[in-house]
């Protein structure tokens, strides 16, 4: 029996920071298992965008070059259906306790402190992107949130 590869994931990037968009941009296009399908560097350019682009997982800064990452998670959880209902997980510098909580409740799946946890994020895209069950982690109600 032959086995076929599967799809690699596609990510979604919204980021204001062009040399962290860009930086982020290479990391994540290292990881064989994933395919970076956009980016954006504000809440409207990302909704338009993930409105036409079907993406798997989409890593969303809170602080945009307009509108907000809080925005865009709010858009994701009202209107999954128009959005291709993809996994979100924020990348952010505001990682105190309640932003994490209100992260949590919008649906995304992990908070990660930008300044600190770069390197866990890339963790978590690979171990996403390489899951053998193809299982949805939208689904999952379990939020990844590390404290430094």
């Amino acid at each position: 029996m032959t086995q076929t590869a599967a799809s690699p994931k596609k990510i979604f990037l919204i980021e204001d920071s062009v040399l962290l968009r860009d930086a982020l941009s290479d990391m994540l296009t290292e990881i064989g298992e994933v395919s970076l399908v956009g980016t954006a560097q504000s809440e409207d350019e990302a909704l338009q965008a993930l409105e036409a682009t079907e993406a798997d997982l989409v890593i969303v800064d809170l602080a945009l070059k307009s509108g907000t990452g809080l925005g865009v998670l709010t858009a994701l959880r009202e209107q999954p259906g128009r959005y291709h209902a993809p996994a979100a997980v924020v990348l952010s510098n505001h990682a105190y306790p309640q932003m994490r909580s209100r992260c949590s409740n919008l649906g995304a799946l992990a908070f990660f402190d930008k300044s600190l946890q770069l390197p866990d994020l890339l963790a978590f895209v690979r171990d996403y992107a390489t899951r053998s069950t193809g299982a949805a982690p939208a689904s999952s109600p379990q939020f990844r949130s590390a404290t430094h």
